[in-house]
């Protein structure tokens, strides 16, 4: 591998692009995210892009390790003292050099082709502010294909474990939107708008905070779909952001002032039919196999409407003649409202595991990987066997997902009749 000296690097004029990675331990993921980077930057390009390293305060060596590198373009590494993602980002962009600055998490591997689509956009158009990559999970599934906002401000990733050669995913496409995993901005952009607010406790939300001020400016924020990059998601992150109950007031309290393009919207570009919930369901309950014994997981989150379009779709709870909703099932720690209660008999998680063939519903988005991973740890069930859709607001449709290894095909066929190309 062609080696450049530290001596050389300073030496060199201006970079095109500053590639800024903030890291905490994890050396491994930080060695093979830049081995990455080593393998998909040409080398033409390579004395054209520096990558940037700011430690945030690692106790596993990284920066000394990081110094005894060789790599094939100037590599830094600054420190932080342990003061967070987003002061990490911030120290890292005073830091660079390079017109374009593009942020990336350690536990990523860029794909070939990868950096030229985010910052040749970014340089031909002046109305883009914000580039984004498609991020897909280590087997090949979709994590990001841009950032939707619910009416509400919450924000979620759309299609997310679908193929990840989904053609809505594969396009250039404006959104809300995208995660800093992977995040191209112009340098001056970013510090004029005072760049990632440093006040979130645990990082996840400032990157979306962020590009939602740059739509404020008139900017577009862009995702690409030509640009891929594998992201392991939360391998070097201690603590869920949902856990953080002060990130989500610090989140909800900027978007207030802010505006975004409705996710409806954003569907329809898309080229889907959209359909209100209760439809959703009934054809949910036709692609689920007719004697298979439904369950409904958090059902504190249903309202009573829901509750209504659930036994309009799979029949009167307990049972025969028809009924196919055995019981609702609580989450870990949650609680079931009355209005459920009064409709569906509450059921403990190993009535999931006895009865066979079961099919389990889950709504929300926020809880479905702690409800899940306590769901399959307590009830060993295969894939396939959990469904989820997103809880709608009033007046909204439905937005089916899954939570599972795969996109299961039963929840595909659903998907294929619920939206209509």
């Amino acid at each position: 591998m062609p080696v450049l000296r530290p001596r050389a690097h300073q030496a060199a004029a201006r970079p095109r692009v500053s590639i800024v990675i903030p890291v905490r331990d994890a050396w491994a993921e930080t060695r093979r995210c830049l081995r990455a980077l080593a393998a998909t930057i040409p080398p033409a390009e390579s004395r054209r892009v520096e990558v940037v390293v700011v430690d945030d305060g690692s106790t596993d060596g990284t920066p000394g390790r990081l110094a005894r590198l060789r790599t094939p373009f100037p590599l830094r590494c600054l420190p932080n003292r342990g003061r967070g993602f987003a002061a990490a980002s911030n120290r890292g962009a005073r830091a660079a050099r390079g017109r374009t600055l593009v942020f990336l998490n350690n536990d990523t591997e860029p794909r070939p082709g990868w950096l030229e689509p985010l910052v040749g956009l970014l340089e031909r158009d002046p109305r883009v502010g914000v580039a984004g990559a498609r991020l897909l999970y280590p087997d090949g599934s979709l994590q990001h294909a841009g950032i939707f906002l619910s009416d509400l401000g919450f924000p979620y990733r759309p299609y997310r474990l679908a193929d990840g050669g989904l053609p809505p995913a594969r396009r250039r496409r404006d959104v809300p939107a995208v995660a800093g995993a992977c995040l191209a901005v112009r340098r001056d952009l970013y510090l004029g708008l005072g760049g990632f607010d440093e006040g979130y406790p645990i990082g996840n939300l400032e990157d979306v905070e962020f590009c939602l001020r740059v739509g404020r400016t008139g900017r577009r924020v862009v995702c690409d779909g030509r640009s891929v990059v594998v992201h392991v998601e939360g391998a070097t992150k201690r603590v869920h952001f949902y856990s953080s109950r002060e990130n989500h007031v610090r989140f909800f309290r900027a978007v207030r002032r802010l505006r975004w393009t409705p996710h409806a919207r954003l569907y329809r570009e898309d080229g889907w039919r959209l359909l209100p919930v209760a439809a959703y369901l009934r054809r949910l309950a036709r692609a689920i196999p007719r004697r298979a014994p439904v369950f409904v997981l958090g059902a504190e989150e249903h309202t009573e409407r829901i509750a209504e379009a659930l036994v309009a779709a799979f029949g009167r709870p307990g049972g025969p003649p028809g009924g196919r909703i055995v019981g609702v099932v609580r989450r870990p720690g949650g609680g079931v409202s009355p209005a459920v209660r009064a409709r569906f008999p509450v059921v403990p998680f190993r009535r999931i595991a006895e009865a066979r063939g079961a099919r389990v519903l889950v709504s929300s988005y926020d809880f479905e990987e702690e409800a899940i991973g306590a769901l399959r740890a307590r009830t060993r069930l295969p894939p396939g066997r959990i469904f989820a859709f997103y809880r709608p607001t009033p007046g909204l449709p439905c937005l089916p997902n899954a939570w599972d290894e795969v996109y299961v095909p039963v929840l595909l066929s659903a998907l294929r009749e619920t939206y209509t190309a």
